[in-house]
């Protein structure tokens, strides 16, 4: 009586696991077992060494079919029904067992005893059913045997892993050990091959019904069957909730318009914000997106006159006098001249040839002098503060100046390129001033020095280099 009843909760458990949800997928499977009715009591599992040392494989043959069920992706529902026929004294010692089991068959009765379990478990997939061929599971249950000498209630753990051969089929290799909770002696190791056919697809992807064009139509219950075994069509998303499918969605994080596929245009100048060089600021195709305000075809953050039209070789800025420098450095912005600042040069008036004699060879050695002093003074970046390591140039050529009244001096200021042309013109004016004040707190006339910067106009090198 006991066992029928305890029958009952497997066959709820099946129905249950048929009828949970017509959106999740179906197996079936088919394998050839081996039953071992000695192992779990004695630690050898299928191989006994006999006294004459002779190892010698005990286990019987079996048949299994398994009804599997998937909830989820990792968790599945299966019961099983295993038919087999042991080879087994009618005894519950495991060593006569053996013994007997060597013994011949003339001295040992033995029974061909009919044996049936029904198994009900749960098991976990350590990799998700639609990743991959290969799919270890980890599986538990309860179970129940009986044959013509006995029955119980077993509980089982064992490992599973799938193999796929394609969509609908896999090679299935199992291995269980099934603890019996009535009679210890009646424990089991079981292992096994088959084939695992799914119902639908074993990687739930959802399977192509012929139309009934090309098989002829079916009866609606039919069909209605055939659908209740297809799973559930994937959810569409939409992650930045504008209204377009993520699969749809040139920009699926950034909620956008349907004109533009998904993808935003902040700034509205129907220029989506991915191909926007300016994704705040409004401007035209043509520049990316990005605004000029005097429509010089150069954009703000790289005009250099942003509120005046200008050209583009000059960075944005105009040129009145057509001379090839921008009017903010062009001395003369009105008057055409090739020259450094833009001013023509004065009139040449060649002096007549004067005579060379000793005050001119003084004086030329004395120029020479000076331009070589000159080459010691220089500046940090960004200054014209005149410190400690250019003190001996200038004293140098402040000496010279005072040893001849009629020498004249002629400062210019340089800088580098780096910067802004316009701060670099005003920086080399400063280079300059400080210079021509030195010379003066040593003692030389203001007039007889001139000073002029000429910023980054008149480079000694490519600026290539630091």
């Amino acid at each position: 009586m006991l066992h029928r009843l305890f029958c009952l909760p497997f066959l709820m458990l099946l129905f249950y696991s048929h009828g949970y949800s017509q959106n999740q997928s179906y197996a079936l499977s088919i394998h050839f077992a081996g039953i071992d009715y000695y192992g779990l009591q004695t630690g050898h599992y299928f191989l006994h060494q006999n006294k004459s040392q002779q190892r010698k494989v005990y286990w019987d043959p079996a048949l299994q079919t398994t009804f599997t069920k998937s909830m989820t992706p990792r968790f599945a529902m299966h019961t099983a029904l295993t038919f087999s026929g042991l080879q087994m004294p009618l005894l519950k010692n495991d060593s006569n067992y053996i013994a007997l089991k060597e013994a011949s068959a003339a001295s040992t009765p033995k029974r061909n005893l009919p044996f049936i379990a029904l198994d009900a478990g749960i098991s976990y997939s350590f990799i998700k059913a639609d990743k991959g061929f290969l799919h270890p599971f980890a599986k538990a249950g309860i179970g129940y045997y009986a044959h013509s000498a006995g029955g119980g209630i077993t509980t089982f753990f064992g490992i599973v892993c799938d193999i796929k051969i394609s969509k609908q089929v896999a090679l299935s290799v199992q291995s269980d050990g099934h603890y019996s909770l009535s009679n210890r002696y009646q424990s089991r190791l079981q292992h096994a091959l088959g084939l695992k056919f799914c119902l639908g697809s074993c990687s739930k992807n959802r399977p192509k019904i012929p139309t009934s064009e090309k098989v002829g139509k079916s009866p609606s219950k039919v069909r209605d069957f055939i659908s209740t075994l297809s799973p559930a069509k994937p959810m569409h998303r939409d992650a930045d909730g504008d209204g377009i499918m993520d699969e749809e969605d040139r920009c699926p994080m950034h909620a956008g318009t349907k004109e533009w596929n998904g993808c935003p245009d902040r700034d509205n100048d129907h220029i989506p914000d991915h191909k926007d060089s300016c994704p705040d600021l409004a401007g035209p195709l043509v520049l990316n997106g990005c605004p000029d305000k005097d429509g010089d075809e150069v954009t703000d953050d790289k005009d250099k006159c942003p509120d005046i039209k200008g050209l583009v070789a000059l960075g944005g800025c105009p040129d009145s006098d057509t001379d090839g420098i921008a009017d903010i450095l062009d001395k003369c912005p009105s008057t055409f001249a090739k020259t450094v600042d833009g001013c023509p040069e004065p009139p040449v008036i060649e002096p007549p040839t004067p005579l060379i004699d000793a005050v001119q060879l003084r004086q030329k050695e004395s120029a020479k002098r000076v331009r070589e002093a000159a080459k010691q003074i220089l500046f940090q970046p960004n200054s014209f503060t005149v410190d400690s390591s250019v003190f001996f140039a200038l004293d140098t050529i402040a000496s010279i100046l005072k040893a001849d009244s009629l020498l004249l001096l002629d400062i210019e200021g340089h800088t580098d390129s780096s910067g802004n042309a316009e701060k670099n013109l005003q920086l080399s004016q400063n280079r300059a001033d400080a210079c021509k004040e030195y010379l003066i707190q040593k003692g030389i006339e203001e007039h007889r020095i001139s000073s002029v910067g000429y910023g980054d106009m008149n480079p000694i090198s490519d600026n290539n280099t630091p």
